[in-house]
């Protein structure tokens, strides 16, 4: 079943053309993976399947529907959102940040109910920070605010979440918990990778973005090859098999500073 769909979708700004006639299927239950260099247009397409951003040119449908015929709030029902962590002006504590979560499913000026507070307690202690639960959210270290505010995803209970490498400021240890809790979860996911190998063992299917435009998607198998690491991230690299199925990324050296 096709819970997200990008069709022929474009978004100008400035008179410059970021995304271009991007086209994508999403299956419930997959964990799509989305790759490529800085500034190709990761996080301007996840940016307008979250209706942050509207395209210039196209169509975006969740479950379906044209998501500019749905309401903010029954978008944050279905879908839960995770960009680049830009701190907060206010001091709000963790549990206030994650209660902010549950937002969409309160009715009028309904307030927080033991239901939300045990969804928020549940989700805190499944990325670690429920002993944090009081601290100041300004307070964390960037990695601690990472996980914070998946748990704020989390706790929206939406079957869809959006992910803009949400790995940052994490140590390798904490990556890997995150991936495999993330591969554990019931949901689809749609997430910007930047760590090739992490994209490669955990990711169902995985995109390739390049100068705005979606030049190939398909399992690990069929993208990671040493033919697109040269041409896209100009690196040179050996692609080996992990475990027999998943290709694992040796790196040798940058084409580009290769004197």
């Amino acid at each position: 079943m096709e819970v997200i769909r990008v069709k022929n979708v474009s978004f100008s700004t400035n008179n410059v053309k970021i995304c271009k006639n991007m086209d994508l299927s999403i299956e419930k239950g997959t964990f799509y993976g989305i790759i490529g260099p800085n500034g190709s247009g990761k996080s301007t397409l996840l940016k307008q399947i979250c209706r942050i951003l509207a395209p210039t040119e196209g169509m975006i449908c969740l479950n379906g529907m044209d998501v500019r015929t749905m309401s903010f709030k029954e978008t944050a029902k279905q879908m839960g959102v995770l960009l680049q962590e830009n701190g907060s002006e206010f001091e709000y504590t963790v549990r206030e940040i994650i209660m902010m979560g549950r937002a969409p499913h309160h009715v009028g000026m309904q307030g927080d109910t033991k239901e939300d507070s045990d969804i928020a307690c549940e989700c805190l202690k499944k990325v670690g920070m429920l002993n944090e639960i009081d601290r100041v959210f300004n307070t964390l270290s960037g990695g601690e605010k990472q996980r914070v505010l998946l748990a704020r995803a989390l706790a929206q209970q939406a079957d869809i979440l959006l992910l803009d490498e949400p790995t940052n400021n994490l140590d390798i240890g904490y990556q890997y918990q995150m991936f495999e809790l993330l591969k554990e979860l019931p949901f689809t996911i749609f997430m910007i990778v930047h760590d090739l190998n992490l994209a490669s063992l955990f990711c169902d299917k995985i995109a390739v973005i390049q100068a705005g435009r979606i030049i190939q998607n398909g399992t690990p198998q069929e993208v990671i090859t040493e033919e697109l690491l040269r041409n896209v991230f100009s690196v040179e690299a050996k692609v080996e098999a992990s475990d027999g199925k998943r290709p694992y990324i040796r790196y040798l050296h940058s084409a580009a500073l290769r004197i």
